[in-house]
């Protein structure tokens, strides 16, 4: 307060890093970094990119550079698929993260409200009169979660609802050849499920080219924002963008760096969108549970 009014009221400017680890793959962090440099510049910080390759970049040098540029804050992307540590030192940075992918080191980070995603979407399903539906995950986004995905699928099939059963499957992986496409149709059919819903990326086109009809043969809905024409739960990935930085400035403004004590945990809402890959189900005509059959 005393520099600001030696400053008559001007705003402390002092600069941020991004880490992106993703960089070689362009979309999968951009709505999230788009946030976080948004709310940067509406809070007078200076933000910039930098590519974090797992295994390629020096940490070293790059902490030195960081360093140099007199960075206080940095704000680390999701890591890539089945990388679960950074080899940084964040000592003296205030530093945050998005999501649950880094697990080591352990910083305060900001992650979109996985559970609340799982039973809003399965809540819509109910409402709209279907009865049997599965999730389907592959074992490393899962875990990447927490398994956040398939324990609320569990607790809602047990706990939440007495008319909607939820069936699981778990891939090794999101690799949607045409073998395993067609070993996924054959798992909704032999669970004659009504809808299935996922946050994979590509598994709807990978259905439909599989000669799966959505909606005519299974509803199905998308755990992230997808297109126009499908039903999805948007997670707002600008708005996670933009609550890393205010977790990051915040640190700053209280001096704050790394290691906290206490990192903790900012949770995110989600929206549901909603799309013609849900039809309703009227409640007179809709399916047994035990006779529902999937045509695909």
């Amino acid at each position: 307060m005393s520099q600001r009014a030696r400053q008559h009221g001007a705003r402390e400017t002092a600069n941020l890093a991004i880490f992106d680890p993703r960089s070689d793959e362009p979309s999968a962090n951009s709505e999230l970094i788009v946030g976080s440099l948004q709310r940067a510049s509406e809070l007078g910080y200076h933000a910039e990119v930098f590519p974090y390759r797992i295994g390629e970049t020096n940490p070293g040098r790059l902490r030195s550079i960081l360093q140099a540029r007199g960075i206080r804050g940095i704000v680390v992307m999701p890591l890539p698929v089945a990388t679960y540590t950074i080899d940084f030192d964040f000592a003296g940075f205030a530093a945050v993260t998005l999501g649950y992918s880094l697990v080591e080191p352990v910083l305060p980070r900001v992650a979109n409200d996985t559970q609340n995603n799982v039973h809003t979407a399965l809540r819509h399903y109910e409402e709209r009169g279907y009865r049997r539906v599965g999730l389907i995950m592959s074992d490393d986004a899962n875990r990447r979660m927490l398994c956040q995905y398939s324990s609320a699928a569990d607790s809602y099939d047990r706990f939440f609802s007495d008319k909607l059963r939820v069936k699981q499957l778990i891939l090794p992986n999101e690799d949607f050849s045409p073998e395993c496409t067609l070993e996924i149709i054959n798992w909704i059919r032999s669970e004659r499920l009504q809808g299935v819903l996922s946050s994979a990326q590509h598994i709807q086109e990978s259905l439909i080219i599989a000669g799966a009809r959505v909606p005519d043969d299974f509803a199905y809905i998308h755990l992230h924002r997808c297109g126009p024409e499908t039903t999805s739960v948007d997670q707002l990935r600008k708005f996670v963008g933009h609550k890393a930085t205010d977790l990051v400035t915040a640190m700053i403004q209280r001096n704050e760096s790394h290691p906290v004590q206490y990192p903790q945990i900012i949770a995110t809402p989600s929206v549901l969108v909603e799309g013609a890959s849900v039809p309703l189900i009227k409640s007179d005509s809709a399916p047994d549970a035990e006779t529902a059959m999937v045509t695909a």
